[in-house]
């Protein structure tokens, strides 16, 4: 369900906001640097529909991906809030 709703895009775009909750360095001394971190992901709205783990390489890219309870409700509608038009 993660993947057919492309939560992944959502994210990366700003439909999702994504909020760090939790972060540490790797245990293992073979991940030097390998940092091991939690997002909270809400929609426009606040409404939390996910948490992703997410382990991060040195050099900033994703390693490795888990979902948690991840909701069972149809995410497809939400996209990112457009700006609110500036009145002058």
């Amino acid at each position: 369900m993660w993947l057919n709703n492309d939560m992944p895009t959502k994210r990366r775009n700003g439909a999702l906001h994504a909020e760090l909750v939790y972060e540490s360095g790797a245990r293992d001394p073979r991940l030097i640097g390998v940092q091991s971190r939690i997002y909270k992901l809400m929609t426009p709205r606040g409404q939390h529909v996910g948490t992703v783990h997410d382990i991060v390489n040195p050099d900033g890219t994703l390693r490795a991906q888990h979902v948690h309870d991840y909701t069972a409700r149809d995410c497809i509608k939400f996209v990112k809030p457009e700006k609110e038009p500036r009145i002058t």
